[in-house]
């Protein structure tokens, strides 16, 4: 959902990309059907794991949580070393 504010909101003057630490086999049905009520759509979305590469290519990275720090510190430690 956030992805999909942010994209819309920014114009295409910057883009957000959403990766979760685990992966999902679907888009919550709730976010699909809250999104569509206010015209941004999610149907077509799937669930993205976060990597390296991710991190890799990003100016900015925003994290959720403490677990999910955590989990990005240890990709950059990956890529620093």
């Amino acid at each position: 959902m956030a992805e999909a504010f942010f994209n819309k909101l920014a114009l295409e003057k910057a883009i957000a990309m959403s990766a979760g630490t685990k992966l999902s086999n679907r888009v919550n049905s709730k976010a699909i059907e809250v999104m569509k009520e206010i015209g941004i759509g999610l149907a077509k979305q799937k669930p993205k794991l976060l990597t390296q590469g991710m991190i890799q290519k990003v100016d900015k990275l925003i994290t959720m949580g403490r677990l999910h720090l955590e989990s990005v510190e240890f990709f950059i430690f990956q890529i620093a070393s």
